[in-house]
């Protein structure tokens, strides 16, 4: 557990590996998130649906959020900005706050609000006041995550990408969705905020 790192200023800066297709941080990543848990001015978000339509299952993944890293708030990306060009099938396609015009998967051009209301809300999900930690399944939707918020201004020395779930072996994961036998599934949050958005109680933007 973290007895090193009291505040953000006591981080190393961002350093998005250059061979890693998503750019995870080279500092602050599966193997080293345990000792970066619970600071003081960082906001920890795990950008997975609980359930995701992505035919992730099919190249090795999980449709299911099925361990989440302590203290990190399950903060759906795909209700907030859209997805870039997926490598599997089944990408969700429906209401999010922010439109958004990609270059290549994962980076951002130009982001649009599609509700009056988008910016207001991602900017109580993500502070511009604090360092955020990003992570997902695979990588790419954190990816994308720190892409947008670049373009709408966030300061990139304050978003950490620290990697992809699915492969956290540490010792502060938490269950969160256990597919079972059956074919059903059991979701316990385990305390972890999970947001949602009521896309009908926004005002759209014509």
């Amino acid at each position: 557990m973290n007895d090193k790192y009291k505040s953000p200023a006591d981080l190393p800066k961002p350093q998005p590996r250059t061979d890693d297709d998503f750019g995870v941080d080279a500092n602050i990543n599966l193997d080293t998130i345990d000792e970066h848990l619970f600071i003081d001015g960082v906001v920890y978000r795990d950008m997975r649906l609980l359930e995701d339509s992505c035919e992730f299952d099919k190249v090795g993944g999980a449709r299911e959020l099925g361990v989440c890293v302590q203290g990190y708030a399950i903060t759906p990306l795909p209700y907030i900005f859209e997805l870039g060009p997926m490598r599997v099938a089944g990408a969700y396609r429906s209401d999010c706050l922010f439109s958004v015009d990609y270059e290549g998967e994962i980076n951002a051009l130009a982001v649009r609000p599609n509700y009056k209301e988008s910016l207001e809300i991602v900017e109580k999900l993500f502070p511009r006041d604090k360092v955020i930690f990003l992570m997902c399944g695979g990588g790419g939707y954190a990816a994308m995550t720190r892409s947008c918020l670049i373009a709408l201004g966030y300061d990139p020395d304050k978003i950490y990408h620290t990697g992809g779930g699915w492969d956290y072996a540490g010792k502060c994961g938490d269950t969160i969705v256990t597919l079972n036998e059956d074919g059903t599934r059991t979701i316990n949050t385990n305390g972890h905020e999970v947001w949602s958005i009521d896309f009908s109680r926004l005002t759209p933007i014509d």
